[in-house]
């Protein structure tokens, strides 16, 4: 049974590639640097950011490694923290507790 049609497959990896090597370029990040942080060498840096095919892993690794989650970029999850309440929420919420306190004024 397959999962991804290849060329979705394909894709993905390209937006992987893509994901890791604007994350590098934006926090200025070498290959070299990369390199040290993952125990492996510049060339192997190269092979993995122009790989085809990775393993969770690796992207893993790469996600400690640069103290950032890839996984979270390729599938957004929802919002850890909530939205912050409005005005006229927290109005409604006060005059809530405040009823239930007793101690609304008549």
């Amino acid at each position: 049974m397959q999962i991804f049609e290849p060329k979705t497959f394909e894709f993905m990896m390209e937006n992987i590639n893509s994901l890791l090597k604007n994350y590098l370029y934006e926090h200025r990040i070498s290959a070299k640097a990369l390199g040290a942080k993952l125990g492996v060498g510049k060339s192997r840096v190269s092979k993995i950011l122009n790989t085809k095919r990775m393993t969770i892993d690796m992207l893993e690794r790469l996600s400690v490694a640069l103290g950032h989650n890839f996984f979270h970029d390729l599938h957004p999850i929802a919002d850890p923290k909530p939205a912050a309440p409005t005005t006229a929420a927290l109005e409604a919420e006060n005059a809530n507790l405040q009823l239930e306190s007793g101690l609304h004024h008549r």
